[in-house]
């Protein structure tokens, strides 16, 4: 997982839910923490894929944590192989970005029908972290998608 400097380290006995911590290897946003004596039961979901990983640690241990990012953008086109090329919504970041992937699953699919065969103003957000990027959430006309 690449660290773009914005990562750190945290101590276990300090988390609490909703923070950001890497758990096997995947950028996750912490849903529970347990005490088992002096062990730390630390479980989170993959703030890209849902996915719900756990680990379990000594606290006084240290865990990487992250900042997270999100920024809303508005699709200009997907590409055969299902990625977004959007625009930013504000201008506080000029520019555009390519090549971002569509997640897979009901999220993926909706934005597909909304743009390509809807015709509709879809307007996505991004969430980066550790170097990566991907689409968490998307809107039109009346309608949100998380």
């Amino acid at each position: 997982m690449e660290d773009d400097g914005q990562s750190y380290t945290v101590q276990l006995s300090a988390l609490k839910k909703a923070d950001y911590v890497v758990l096997n290897g995947h950028p996750c946003k912490v849903t529970e923490t347990g005490h088992r004596g002096h062990k730390i039961r630390v479980v989170g979901l993959d703030i890209f894929t849902k996915k719900r990983y756990e680990e379990e640690h000594n606290s006084a241990q240290n865990m990487q944590a992250f900042h997270v990012t999100r920024q809303e953008y508005a699709i200009l086109s997907i590409t055969e192989d299902g990625c977004v090329n959007v625009l930013a919504e504000n201008f506080e970041k000029p520019g555009n970005l390519e090549n971002i992937k569509l997640p897979e699953g009901t999220l993926g699919d909706e934005i597909r029908e909304w743009f390509e065969k809807e015709g509709r103003r879809v307007r996505v957000t991004l969430v980066t972290a550790l170097g990566q990027t991907g689409v968490v959430a998307a809107k039109t006309e009346g309608r949100v998608f998380l």
